[in-house]
């Protein structure tokens, strides 16, 4: 196996320092010293700090669709797919939470527009899934894709919320009960 590239180790080590400390409190030359590359070499790759950003939200886009491509090969039930999205999408959300995205992008109306194209592109490809699972019969045709989404939004808060989770037994219990409620307005209703 042979050596990572210079581009590679610049963005691995962003992505770890990002996580610990946010986008904003990191410099260029903290992620070139840790990553043991030169400027130059940094500027070889990179515009600046704010394109190695937008490369690394890229990425993470990126590797969502190619995540949800391989789960829509799976053989699963609606209601275990739906949970493994939620379940991929509040470890991203924890993930990115922790970049303390809000804070940076309050002072780079740059970054603040890049960022709501990226959310508006992932919201984009999570309706495309909804009407692929509608023209399947899997969610009620009736409903709206945009309603929808905001719902499994909506959810995800809720599964963080501990003062709910404390009602139940334990963490599981709340999570199923969550997902009952979640999908007796989605399903599909028999008829009959």
């Amino acid at each position: 196996m042979g050596r990572k590239s210079k581009k590679t180790d610049i963005v691995e080590t962003a992505e770890e320092l990002f996580s610990k400390f946010g986008l904003k409190r990191i410099t260029v030359k903290e992620i070139c010293k840790k990553s043991d590359v030169s400027k130059a070499t940094f500027y070889n790759h990179f515009d600046n700090k704010n394109d190695l950003i937008k490369f690394i939200f890229n990425k993470l886009l990126e590797e969502g669709y190619e995540w949800l491509d391989e789960l829509e090969k799976q053989d699963l039930s609606f209601k275990e797919e739906v949970q493994k999205i939620i379940e991929y999408k509040k470890e991203k959300a924890t993930q990115m939470k922790s970049l303390f995205i809000s804070e940076y992008l309050d002072e780079s109306p740059e970054m603040a527009e890049f960022y709501q194209n990226y959310k508006e592109r992932s919201l984009k490809r999570s309706i495309e899934w909804v009407k692929r699972c509608q023209k399947e019969g899997k969610i009620r045709e009736a409903l709206h894709p945009k309603f929808i989404m905001k719902m499994f939004r909506m959810t995800i808060k809720m599964m963080k919320n501990e003062k709910l989770a404390n009602l139940y037994q334990n963490y599981t219990q709340y999570i199923e009960e969550v997902f009952e409620f979640l999908f007796y307005g989605i399903l599909p209703r028999d008829e009959k």
